[in-house]
This record gives C-alpha cells, sequence and structure tokens, in this order.
C-alpha cells in the first residue's frame, strides 16, 4: 500500500511541475504579445492616435514634409531661443491666407507641446504664425490619410 501512494505521490508532483511550469511560459508570451499591439498602436496604426515628432527653431520646422494619419497629435518641440507655434490651413500655400484647421498655443524657446491633427484626410500647408517667421522659411507641407 505505500508504494501504491509513493506512485501516486510522485505521479501528482511530476503533473504539478509540469502544469507550473507551463503557465510561466504562456504568462511571459502573453507579456510579449501586449507589448508588442501596443508599440504597433502607438506608432501610428489606423484610425489616428499615434505621434509624430516636430522641431521649430529660427526658422524651420524638421521635418517640414509630414505624413500623419487623421487624429494623430504633433508632438512639438522647440529647439530655438524664441517663441514658435505650428498652425494647419487650408491649401498648399501657407502665407496664402488659407483657413486655419488647428493650432498650437505658442511655445517658448526649450519648452515642447503638441498640437491634435483633427482635419480631414488630404493635403494642407503648416507654418508659425508669429510676425515675420513664415515669412523667413518657417512653413511646411502635411498630407493627412
Amino acid at each position: 500500500m505505500r508504494t501504491k501512494l509513493s506512485g501516486v505521490f510522485v505521479v501528482l508532483v511530476s503533473v504539478a511541475l509540469i502544469g507550473f511550469a507551463a503557465g510561466c511560459g504562456d504568462d511571459e508570451e502573453s507579456s510579449e504579445s501586449a507589448a508588442t499591439t501596443t508599440e504597433e498602436t502607438t506608432a501610428g496604426g489606423g484610425g489616428g492616435g499615434g505621434e509624430t515628432s516636430v522641431g521649430m527653431s529660427e526658422y524651420e520646422f524638421d521635418p517640414s514634409d509630414l505624413s500623419v494619419t487623421a487624429g494623430d497629435t504633433l508632438a512639438l518641440t522647440n529647439d530655438g531661443q524664441i517663441p514658435h507655434n505650428l498652425t494647419i490651413v487650408e491649401g498648399d500655400d501657407p502665407i496664402g491666407g488659407g483657413a486655419e484647421l488647428a493650432a498650437s498655443d505658442d511655445i517658448a524657446g526649450g519648452d515642447s507641446g503638441d498640437v491634435a491633427v483633427d482635419v480631414e484626410a488630404g493635403d494642407y500647408s503648416f507654418l508659425c504664425t508669429i510676425p515675420g517667421h513664415a515669412e523667413d522659411g518657417m512653413v511646411g507641407k502635411i498630407t493627412v490619410e
């Protein structure tokens, strides 16, 4: 009788260890899968929600030609010494007076901010609306998908 109990005990312990090991492996794979999904979504999946970095300085945007998804956010960093902003306007001539569609606040030198790209799909322009900045070259093109 004692031999049978020892055999049953060994089998139960073996099954428990195998189950524990299998459970640990699943958690690790699930964590990696969740991290990958989150990263892909943040990087700019369909439907917006992604983020694109744009640098501002005297007197340029970097990059000055953007392609984003409607609903994305432009993360702005003012690397210059004086305030700048980013304003999206209708049309392909940023200085030509197209209607303002979205705009950031003025951002002081060394600070950062953002602007949501809440516009319909299409081709637009953007500029810094602080007097003289667009005329000095602070303009760009943005394609919204």
